[in-house]
């Protein structure tokens, strides 16, 4: 098999196992990636007739491509689709014939009509090994589970699962649902606490394992075994206890929370919390100018930098002629991006966006931009999160808190008065001074005269969003957070009637959730975080920096610009959401962004024109029918987040591709963002 694989067989990377939600789609997955045309593609896997072969989700695997007679058709796109019920006469013929039943599950000729069309797919023959090991096993990661408990082993007096030294094996279900139970070997007593052993407690011949959450690791998968076979490497802790589970999250996804090596930590700029912008960074007096000024360390328009004090590159100083602000959630500490709107005196507008430039403290190549590279992201949970950088950088240098100086990278635009037209773009960095870090809640309460803070807030800590606002700012705040308010809307209309933006947001009922903690640090309450219109603005300003800073990198380096692509739609992939709409009588048409973006429009706007019947109805009914009103209205959302759900759900999800890439080029849509409706993003 092994040779087979070079002369025939398709390399693949990463079976993805469908974490199916009914038993339809149980023993269904895929596989992708590799090199070649193969990158692109897909390949679907059907247990039932051994695709998987004793693969595991997550394994580098040897695929070989099915001819198209045996391509299968995905049962699990059976669950969302409409089906009448049967007669009781039906229903008690079906239970008469267990038979057929399983064979209709399993996906026979009666449920063909359910089934899409048959796609591509492929079956496992090998797994891959690591080239640089000796060994013919495969490299697998550890899987986090729990012991499966045996009647025959529960102490009925402690409701606990022992497992004794008469016990050869026992059977562990893995947190991740997509893998199969795993049978591990259990020593006798006295075998030792080497890896691979049970450690056993000296003051009794059993060991409680039920309820501890365990790590495991896979050794193989006998040709005549049901399960895999592993064995134990260590004990995480107790089920159930908030510090095991979040233990058991960062295994299992593969995240780094290890302390930071001194050499990464070295890299630190040696000032700590007391380090200051000093004057060699700012450029020198009189240069700086308005948003077409390409002096200092930037461009405009496309041009290449200037330079400023004998050709020594510095910053463009905004602490004292720009008013800056940022929006970000409440207890906000890593504030990364800030702006400023200010109308010119000739009518125009200039807007900037300011983002930290973290790469001033990050030196190439360093031991802390490696380790940064390994942890690649932050990570939050509710309550705590676990950075990418030290936390020096991440929640102070490299935060653009308020009323301190920091350095930023920095895009400028002169609007004209309509705001429609840009006619002049200034990029290059800066330095900057934060004169209000608000949350969102701040910021809406500005624009709608309100104060800034409600009676009785509790003080935020410092560094963090939230702190109270200069109240002889507010005038001004307001007026530069409504100019973003028009600029905001006449982006987004121009995106979406020009670019066909899909607006998959979910209104007033929010598309996350929002956490409180109690007085210990524990969550204690959830809810959907309301969406205002300050959050869309906050976004399109995002949007829009994105999109020139895209455009800018891919000028100037059109061979391996590294950009974010949204792929465009089969309308296949749209089926669900199809049948759930014509089956409440309205039109879909999903053959381009614009087309799916006017149909989830109409649908809105349908569904929004019968709860307003319905609740002027309900209204006109009495008393009783304020409640009517506010059902009509939930029930109008609540169909318009399915309807952007299942639009969600089709679409593949967002990657960042090289420009160098022919196969990036020459695929479908090419560098756009079929979401955004923008030609460039990242």
């Amino acid at each position: 098999t092994r040779q087979n694989s070079r002369e025939g067989y398709v390399s693949c990377s990463d079976v993805v196992a469908a974490a199916a939600a009914s038993s339809s789609g149980e023993g269904e997955g895929e596989v992708g990636g590799g090199g070649g045309a193969a990158k692109r593609m897909r390949y679907y896997l059907n247990d039932e007739r051994g695709h998987f072969n004793r693969s595991l989700h997550g394994d580098n695997v040897i695929i070989e491509v099915l001819p198209k007679k045996l391509w299968g058709r995905p049962q699990g796109k059976k669950r969302l689709v409409y089906a009448p019920n049967q007669s009781a006469a039906s229903s008690a013929e079906d239970n008469d014939d267990d038979d057929e039943k399983e064979k209709k599950d399993s996906g026979g000729d009666d449920d063909d009509a359910l089934l899409g069309p048959p796609v591509p797919t492929a079956r496992v023959v090998a797994l891959r090994t690591a080239s640089s090991s000796s060994s013919v096993s495969p490299v697998r990661r550890k899987f986090i589970a729990t012991v499966v408990p045996s009647p025959s082993r529960i102490d009925r007096r402690t409701d606990a699962s022992r497992i004794t030294g008469e016990d050869s094996h026992v059977l562990v279900v893995p947190m991740d649902p997509r893998v199969p139970k795993i049978r591990i070997r259990t020593p006798r007593i006295g075998a030792g606490t080497g890896a691979g052993a049970i450690s056993s407690s000296s003051s009794s011949s059993t060991t409680t394992l039920i309820g501890k959450r365990l790590l495991i690791e896979v050794d193989g998968w006998d040709v005549d075994s049901k399960y895999p076979h592993g064995r134990y490497v260590e004990t995480i802790g107790r089920a159930g206890e908030l510090e095991t589970e979040i233990r058991c999250l960062l295994i299992e996804h593969g995240i780094d929370n290890r302390a930071f090596s001194a050499r990464a930590t070295a890299c630190l700029p040696p000032e700590g919390k007391d380090w200051s912008v000093s004057e060699e960074e700012v450029e020198l007096r009189g240069t700086e100018g308005g948003g077409g000024n390409s002096g200092g360390n930037g461009s405009s328009n496309g041009s290449s930098g200037g330079s400023t004090g004998g050709g020594t590159k510095r910053r463009r100083d905004l602490r004292r002629t720009r008013r800056i602000f940022s929006v970000d959630p409440h207890g906000c500490q890593d504030i990364d991006d800030t702006m400023h709107a200010e109308r010119l005196p000739n009518g125009d507008v200039e807007i900037g966006v300011h983002i930290a430039d973290v790469a001033r403290f990050v030196p190439h190549d360093s031991a802390l931009d490696r380790e940064a590279r390994e942890r690649s992201t932050t990570f939050y949970l509710v309550d705590r999160r676990f950075d990418m950088l030290p936390s020096l950088l991440s929640s102070d240098l490299c935060s653009l808190h308020g009323n301190v100086d920091r350095l930023a990278v920095s895009v400028i635009w002169t609007f004209g008065a309509d705001l429609r037209t840009v006619k002049d773009v200034w990029y290059g960095r800066s330095v900057i001074h934060n004169c209000a870090a608000m949350t969102y809640d701040q910021a809406d309460r500005i624009l709608r005269d309100l104060s800034p803070e409600e009676d009785g807030a509790p003080a935020v800590p410092p560094l963090t969003a939230g702190a109270p606002v200069d109240r002889a700012l507010v005038p001004a705040l307001k007026r530069d957070l409504s100019v973003l308010t028009d600029l905001a809307r006449t982006l987004r209309e121009s995106r979406e009637d020009l670019g066909g933006a899909v607006d998959l947001s979910s209104g007033d009922r929010g598309s996350e959730l929002k956490f409180a903690l109690d007085d210990d640090g524990n969550p204690s309450r959830v809810r959907p975080k309301t969406e205002r219109e300050i959050h869309r603005t906050i976004a399109e300003l995002m949007i829009l920096a994105n999109r020139y800073v895209a455009q800018r990198i891919h000028d100037a380096f059109p061979s391996c610009a590294l950009l974010r692509v949204h792929r465009t739609v089969d309308p296949d992939r749209f089926e669900e959401l199809e049948g759930m709409m014509k089956g409440g009588g309205m039109r879909f048409d999903g053959r381009s962004n614009m087309a799916l973006a006017r149909t989830l429009r109409t649908a809105r706007e349908n569904a929004g024109a019968s709860a307003s019947v319905a609740a002027a109805a309900a209204v006109a009914g009495g008393s009783k029918g304020s409640s009517g009103a506010k059902a009509a209205r939930g029930s109008s959302a609540a169909i318009d987040s399915l309807f952007q759900s299942l639009a969600t759900r089709a679409m593949s999800e967002a990657r960042y591709v090289c420009t160098g890439e022919g196969e990036v080029m020459g695929a479908k849509g090419g560098l756009s963002h079929y979401g955004l409706g923008i030609e460039r993003y990242t």
